[in-house]
């Protein structure tokens, strides 16, 4: 991962929200569109997307392969994960709250943890991939929210090797 492509990324929640949109709305599509994603599940994925080599693995997997098949693959994916989720929590929650003041995403009060659902059927033309950079991030969070759906979070986590 260069430097100057970590540094416009980790400072860009913009770019985190529309890539938040992206994973909400491959989950809401792929769960029937009855649910969006947990709060819980939303903070794990600028930390995946934005880590250049995980993005790049996760993008050239078919969109059907699912996370064991990325995981069989890619062994080394949730390697550092842990940290990286951590160090992009303020970024995440900013990109969320960005998503939803731009009403890109709806917020559902469930219990026990907020649900985030997109708001648009897609997103505004200034905010679609313009470098393929983007389209690689955007592809791996829509994967993501493919791969997430139907599953707990206990068993992404534990597939991933995180703790929240």
């Amino acid at each position: 991962m260069t430097l100057h492509f970590e540094v416009e990324i980790t400072n860009n929640p913009v770019l985190g929200a529309s890539t938040l949109w992206q994973f909400c709305r491959a989950y809401f599509d792929k769960g029937n569109q009855v649910d969006g994603p947990e709060l819980p599940l939303a903070l794990i994925v600028l930390p995946i997307a934005f880590h250049r080599r995980t993005a790049r693995a996760i993008y050239r997997m078919q969109a059907a392969s699912g996370m064991l098949k990325a995981l069989y693959d890619h062994p080394e994916l949730p390697a550092g994960l842990q940290r990286r989720l951590e160090s992009f929590a303020d970024l995440s929650l900013a990109s969320l709250s960005i998503a939803i003041a731009a009403s890109l995403i709806k917020l559902d009060r469930a219990e026990p943890w907020p649900r985030y659902l997109p708001a648009v059927k897609k997103l505004p033309s200034e905010l679609g991939a313009s470098t393929d950079d983007v389209a690689e991030i955007y592809a791996a969070a829509q994967r993501l929210g493919w791969w997430f759906a139907g599953q707990d979070l206990a068993t992404i986590c534990s597939r991933l090797h995180v703790r929240l």
